[in-house]
């Protein structure tokens, strides 16, 4: 029933866009309808963050509630007395809930928010939860604010205080709302474009199921393919696709990203120089930013190349509109916000072997290559394979310098590479159903789909187990939950908590990242990266170990300290003074041998 409720919540956010998906995306066969709940869902979180970013109004759910009813009015009233609905139109709904429920099933079996980069992913929704104000504070680093491109958290936030659904029930909703919006978005652009059901499909199942060939080296050992490999196999780099971030489900920004990607498509596809377009399309480039930042100058390119035929010198300029609306529309985040990126280097030193190269981009540049010599051409489609090949070619001739010396290349090749398989996603099918001779795809079409053929059993395990819900917290050790259920329930605001010190992708950091209160340290290789340099992390560490041994109240008041958690991992890594806790602090929770102390 759960599922049910949370797509009736999501079928709502069509109400803010309905008037302005009307006007934008009118010449369109569907409409534009499955990304018109994608553009409400941006108009109401980018509202309501514009507002508590000038502390103009705070993010609760009552306001949430005024902004959505408010924006909803404005498009009841302005909304066209035409047919909106079809049979097209409900059958892309019908899609979007397939897929939301779908890939809720799937999440049931394997629910827990841990591994990998959940821990970070949920830390920066449940701050963002917790935050009255834009930009959230920084819940691994008490005293500063989050510096890391937050939005779709923001986003997942919103969605949890207007649902009033617990976080960790909405942390594996969110993955499968993605997974949905992913797959009918997918349908929409190409059925627009084709005007063919099944290329539409084929899109949805290319970009959500979708592998790479990598899984024809299953065929050497069946039995031993390990489907991480298909995003590992170059020496240091990353070639990750949406089909294995679906699976092993980290909220991460590339595929929080998805769906704003496929909206900025869709404009691209239906652009008009008209004022309302231009300030749409800012808002929604201005949320790419805040969301997987790179993504934005990207899609602004790809704006460029599908106007210069018909705009000509003019396309400079309709592309400028957006971009210089998105930097003023994104102010608030970018004053608060340092790039991990330093500028672009040439990449002399690694290269991608040429058969992994071609493991990789094979079947994208077998199909280009059939599209400029056996099919009608489409200069959307053109402009789409001329973007590829330039992010596909880029990371072997330069890279974006970051602070990762031996993976230098890596994120470069993971952010261009992403958005190379999605818009490769989507231009495949035109190129398949326009080609007379289909059945050369076939062998590559096997090898992309065995994908989830072994990454799905592999993670889930679904012959081993049974699917029990989708609460990702259920996992946690007892008295780790209860004192993180006490902290969300009893404790306002967003004061200090103190607990163990740890690396990353470890159990560390439990209840900061659980309930949004900053701890003096969490992961300190995340802070590194995300502050540009361990300088910032000080002696916080050592002040930990301090706390817990000493209760040093020097230490307590420099950082702020309101409450020190004892739980297991806080006494297998310190000799925690008790005697000392228990006559300078209150005990005012206690399960087990777990505590929690406030000052």
């Amino acid at each position: 029933m759960i599922v049910i409720y949370w797509w009736f919540i999501l079928f709502l956010f069509n109400l803010p866009a309905l008037a302005l998906g009307q006007r934008l995306f009118k010449d369109l066969p569907d409409r534009g309808y499955a990304l018109i709940k994608v553009l409400g869902l941006a108009i109401v979180s980018y509202s309501i963050w514009l507002l508590s970013s000038l502390h103009l109004l705070a993010f609760t759910q009552i306001n949430i509630l005024v902004v959505f009813l408010g924006l909803s009015f404005i498009n009841v009233l302005l909304i066209k007395k035409e047919k909106f609905f079809s049979k097209i139109i409900i059958f892309e709904e019908l899609l979007f809930f397939v897929g939301l429920a779908g890939w809720s099933y799937v999440r049931m079996y394997k629910p827990e928010i841990f591994g990998l980069e959940k821990f970070t992913d949920f830390a920066l929704v449940n701050t963002a939860f917790r935050s009255n104000f834009m930009p959230p504070l920084d819940p691994w680093l008490a005293g500063h604010t989050v510096n890391y491109y937050y939005f779709g958290q923001f986003v997942t936030a919103m969605l949890a205080k207007f649902s009033n659904i617990g976080l960790g029930t909405v942390y594996n909703l969110m993955i499968a709302t993605l997974f949905g919006l992913t797959f009918s978005g997918a349908f929409s652009i190409v059925y627009n474009l084709t005007k063919k059901i099944r290329a539409g499909i084929l899109a949805g199942l290319l970009l959500t199921l979708g592998g790479n060939l990598h899984t024809i080296y299953a065929f050497s050992d069946w039995s031993k393919y390990w489907y991480p490999s298909a995003v590992r196999f170059i020496p240091f780099t990353i070639t990750e696709f949406p089909a294995y971030s679906f699976v092993v489900a980290d909220l991460h920004a590339h595929l929080l990203d998805i769906p704003f990607v496929l909206l900025i498509i869709t404009f691209v596809l239906t652009f008009k120089p008209k004022m309302l377009n231009f300030l749409t399309l800012g808002v929604v480039l201005a949320m790419m930013l805040m969301t997987n930042s790179l993504d934005a100058p990207i899609y602004a390119g790809l704006l460029f190349l599908v106007l210069l035929p018909k705009y000509r010198l003019m396309s400079i300029i309709y592309t400028l509109i957006p971009v210089i609306l998105m930097y003023i529309l994104s102010l608030p985040f970018i004053l608060n916000f340092t790039p991990f990126v330093s500028g672009i280097r040439l990449n002399n030193i690694a290269h991608s072997p040429i058969e992994m190269f071609l493991i990789l981009w094979g079947f994208p540049l077998l199909i280009f290559g059939i599209y400029f010599v056996k099919t009608p051409k489409n200069w959307f489609v053109t402009a789409g394979i001329l973007l590829v090949l330039g992010l596909i070619v880029f990371p072997e001739i330069a890279y974006f310098k970051d602070i990762y010396p031996t993976y230098f290349r890596a994120n470069t090749m993971f952010k261009l590479g992403y958005q190379a398989f999605i818009i490769f996603s989507l231009l495949a099918p035109y190129i398949i159903f326009n080609c007379k001779k289909r059945l050369v795809f076939l062998p590559f079409l096997f090898l992309i789909f065995l994908y989830p053929l072994f990454s799905l059993p592999s993670n889930y395990g679904f012959k081993y187990n049974k699917p029990t819900t989708l609460d990702g917290l259920a996992y946690m050790q007892p008295e780790d939950l209860a004192i993180v259920n006490w902290l969300n329930k009893n404790v306002l605001g967003q004061p200090v908590i103190v607990e163990a010190v740890g690396e990353s992708y470890s159990n560390y950091a439990r209840f900061s990242t659980n309930t949004g209160l900053p701890t003096i340290l969490g992961w300190p290789g995340h802070e590194w990266g995300w502050h540009l340099g361990p300088e910032i992390l000080g002696t916080r560490r050592e002040d930990v170990r301090q706390i817990y041994e000493s209760a040093d109240p020097a230490l307590l008041s420099k950082y702020k300290v309101e409450y020190i958690i004892v739980a297991s991992l806080e006494r297998k890594d310190y000799k925690i003074n008790e005697e000392k806790f228990s006559k300078n602090f209150k005990l005012i929770f206690q399960t087990g041998t777990s505590k929690i102390y406030k000052l």
